[in-house]
């Protein structure tokens, strides 16, 4: 019985520290008006996936996908859509690892932010010195580790997050042919 008790105890002290171990980040609007700068205002648009699209998006990725429902906020200045930001998620070590993707009108990531992180050595993925590297990419790009993106030193599987997010928003974006309303 003390055997079982320690079991759960040590179980409880292990979820606990990764709890009070999660890094949370400036939440959605904070980062929206730091992507947005240049936007006159930001517009938030329900989307629901159809079961076709997500076959097809999960297939695109090689995993399955859950977001069916996703929230589109658009950047607009007069009647132009200047970039569409899209939070997705990934798996990190311990847990997903939520981004938040703003992607331009020509298909290119404009940035990239950390929203949720809950991987303990994987925080360092929150930082410019690592995001800025999707800056410019588009699905014409690899964007994968050791190919067009370096990982950080210790995070391995928190970069492969950042990379698996930025393509799932970038394919996304391309499923839900945003280019076409984008576009003038």
């Amino acid at each position: 019985m003390c055997k079982g008790i320690t079991i759960i105890f040590v179980g409880l002290c292990i979820a606990i520290g990764q709890l009070l171990y999660a890094q949370s980040y400036p939440v959605i609007e904070e980062s929206l008006k730091s992507i947005l700068v240049e936007s006159e205002r930001i517009e938030a648009e329900e989307i629901e996936l159809i079961q076709e699209q997500m076959q097809r998006i999960a297939q695109r990725l090689a995993e399955p996908v859950y977001e069916q429902r996703l929230t589109v906020y658009l950047g607009k200045t007069k009647q132009k859509i200047d970039a569409f930001c899209l939070v997705v998620s990934a798996e990190g070590k311990h847990g997903p690892i939520t981004f938040i993707v703003a992607i331009t009108p020509e298909g290119k990531i404009k940035d990239i932010r950390v929203l949720k992180n809950t991987d303990v050595k994987g925080t360092k993925i929150g930082k410019r010195r690592f995001l800025r590297q999707f800056t410019g990419k588009s699905l014409k790009d690899p964007i994968a580790l050791r190919r067009d993106i370096d990982a950080v030193t210790g995070a391995t599987v928190s970069s492969a997050a950042a990379t698996k997010a930025a393509r799932k928003a970038l394919i996304i974006w391309e499923e839900l042919s945003f280019k076409i309303h984008i576009e003038p």
